[in-house]
């Protein structure tokens, strides 16, 4: 969104466009998630050469990015991951979150709600300030 702005873009249709970005990714990773640590495993597994590295560094981030939210999802469940998701820092984004949903088994429906909760409240977050401080 920021990007957008500073390009020139209308704040609003930037921050319009990043809500429907928002909206796509909370239908998609849910979904697709079960799929894409599949083919990963299977790379880091029987790949070779640069498929196994690909594998591999997935199945490292994934270490990670559960390391790094179990904790506000152990603790606050929905609300916690809704706020993990909100706070605009690197590795806190809906891709991590819905990676971390996923390997903690939550409801793909309750995951859907938290990125979308979570991913417009990041944009809004990121929005006001850009919108005053560029606008």
């Amino acid at each position: 969104m920021l990007v957008g702005i500073v390009g020139g873009l209308n704040p609003y249709a930037s921050l319009l466009s990043a809500c429907l970005g928002v909206a796509a990714l909370s239908m998609v990773l849910p979904f697709a998630l079960p799929y894409i640590d599949g083919i990963a495993s299977w790379m880091s597994s029987s790949g070779s050469g640069r498929l196994r590295h690909v594998g591999i560094a997935y199945l490292t981030y994934i270490y990670k990015a559960r390391s790094r939210a179990s904790p506000y999802i152990g603790r606050y469940g929905f609300i916690g991951l809704t706020l993990f998701i909100a706070i605009p820092v690197p590795m806190t984004g809906m891709w991590t979150a819905s990676v971390v949903a996923f390997l903690l088994g939550m409801k793909k429906t309750q995951c859907v709600a938290t990125l979308l909760v979570g991913g417009l409240a990041a944009n809004l977050i990121t929005f006001i300030p850009s919108v005053l401080l560029l606008g």
